[in-house]
């Protein structure tokens, strides 16, 4: 989202309180006068006494440090020493976080680079003398403002070279280190200057959604019985949660310099998704039917409706993939046939017949079924439940999965789970609420039989028409859309 001086972010039961935006870049005195101003803030908040669920920080740049490779090497600007040493007692007095900018996009400078910065294969991997291994240019440059705080604390507290090498830089083990980092801006840019071939729709959504990815998809730990935290992390900081905040929602095309700073956004500054002009044009999508002067699908007249057709060619002439209805997010499959009137929506199914599934997963959004076979995300606690009630209340016939019989191996709670629960969607007319189990369950179209193992559907019947076709289409995500818009009715002036 655009730059502010002065914000808040909700977080959980707390808020934060960002005093400032890169004071340490602006031209006058910001950088003196940050810390002071922040201290002013949290006095005020005492007095109503909300320094606990309101904390006070401030969004640096990722050129506060000096170095940061190898990221164990971290360091900040020794010349930026006289507000950052406040800054840092600052925090950790206050328990606030530390909070950074961070862009891989700007290391980009080939093809190999590249793929470095998208979180892709490159031969850039590496690994540091304290035994990391960074695979992206994000997690050595999040490491990298991690051991410079590090680094930051052993210069101050005088703490000897033998103290710090007997934790090995254990960045847990020390004071500041337990000092949480937000990202406060990461994203990439979808245009720039006539000669560079890297800043592109395509790249951009690439990032954004492997960043999401990045940040999401990782180990898991046990709190009380019952809870499951899942927990992100950096090879130097693993399974300590990272906070990240995409940069920016829609293009800033008022901006001085608008080619280099101006085209960043996820959406135009008219709400429509970058990702319609990428799919109507590289993307190769055919979308003469939603144009205007006799486009059978021009209506009705609105973003919902085209980008859902623009999106849905491309997912059905690039394999039904989930990738291919990703758009950086704004794509979501539905199960349903979108077309209305005149406008037909091509549309086909996995499966032959356009039968459809219930196998369990970590979130109902999701629709590729060996994402769910993989596990090891959702909470088994909360699963086991589910399927506990499939086979008892919810009169699911579950003898299949018994010992000895043809769908107990593997034995695990993922595969009994989804053999149940597809039993009881099967059963109860392949209703979506029926495949729902509180959020434990998705539909697939993709038989999930395996040897000897078959998972019936019995309620597919015959499938002569579109009408009583099951079927899956790639629409665009309007509640997305619909909070997007209400964030900036919120914010217009």
């Amino acid at each position: 989202m655009g730059e502010t001086s002065m914000g808040g972010v909700q977080h959980g039961a707390s808020c934060w309180c960002l005093t400032g935006n890169k004071v340490t870049e602006s031209p006058d005195d910001s950088a003196k006068l940050v810390v002071t101003a922040m201290k002013n803030v949290v006095s005020a908040l005492k007095t109503f006494n909300l320094q606990d669920s309101i904390k006070v920080s401030t969004a640096l740049s990722f050129g506060v440090l000096s170095n940061s490779f190898p990221p164990s090497d971290g360091a900040f600007n020794s010349n930026l020493a006289f507000v950052l040493d406040p800054l840092l007692e600052f925090l950790n007095e206050n328990r606030s976080p530390f909070m950074v900018n961070i862009y891989p996009y700007f290391t980009v400078k080939d093809d190999s680079s590249l793929k470095f910065a998208l979180f892709e294969p490159s031969d850039r991997a590496f690994v540091d003398r304290n035994g990391f291994r960074y695979d992206n240019m994000f997690d050595a440059q999040l490491d990298a403002v991690h051991f410079a705080i590090l680094n930051q604390f052993r210069r101050t507290r005088k703490v000897s070279d033998a103290q710090l090498d007997a934790v090995h830089f254990s960045l847990a083990d020390q004071n500041y280190n337990d000092m949480k980092t937000v990202v406060t801006e990461s994203g990439y840019r979808t245009r720039g200057p006539p000669r560079d071939k890297y800043s592109t729709i395509d790249n951009a959504m690439t990032y954004n959604k492997n960043l999401i990815h990045h940040v999401t998809s990782v180990s898991r730990t046990t709190a009380m019985p019952g809870e499951v935290h899942v927990m992100s992390g950096t090879p130097a900081r693993p399974n300590v949660e990272v906070d990240v905040y995409i940069f920016s929602l829609f293009n800033e095309n008022q901006k001085d310099e608008s080619e280099i700073e101006g085209y960043w956004g996820i959406f135009n500054p008219d709400m429509t998704p970058k990702a319609l002009d990428w799919v109507c044009g590289p993307g190769k999508a055919d979308c003469s039917a939603i144009q205007p002067g006799g486009g059978q699908c021009f209506e009705p007249n609105d973003l919902v409706s085209h980008a859902s057709f623009a999106f849905n060619n491309y997912y059905q002439k690039n394999g039904l993939s989930d990738e291919a209805c990703s758009f950086g997010g704004t794509g979501i499959k539905v199960y349903s046939d979108p077309s209305h009137g005149n406008c037909i929506y091509n549309v086909k199914s996995n499966d032959q017949n356009g039968r459809t599934w219930c196998v369990a997963s970590r979130q109902a959004s999701q629709t590729n079924l060996q994402t769910a076979l993989d596990w090891g995300q959702a909470s088994q606690t909360n699963l086991q439940t589910a399927l506990d009630w499939a086979c008892g209340p919810g009169k699911a016939d579950c003898s299949s999965i018994q010992p000895n019989l043809q769908c107990f191996e593997p034995n695990t709670l993922l595969s009994h789970a989804s053999f149940a629960f597809n039993n009881y969607y099967q059963k109860n007319r392949a209703t979506d609420v029926s495949c729902s189990f509180h959020g434990n369950a998705i539909k697939v179209d993709k038989d999930p039989s395996y040897g000897n193992c078959i998972y019936h559907c019995n309620s597919c019947g015959s499938h002569a028409g579109l009408g009583k076709l099951k079927v899956v289409t790639c629409f665009i995500n309007a509640i997305l859309l619909m909070h997007t818009r209400k964030y900036l009715d919120m914010y217009t002036v």
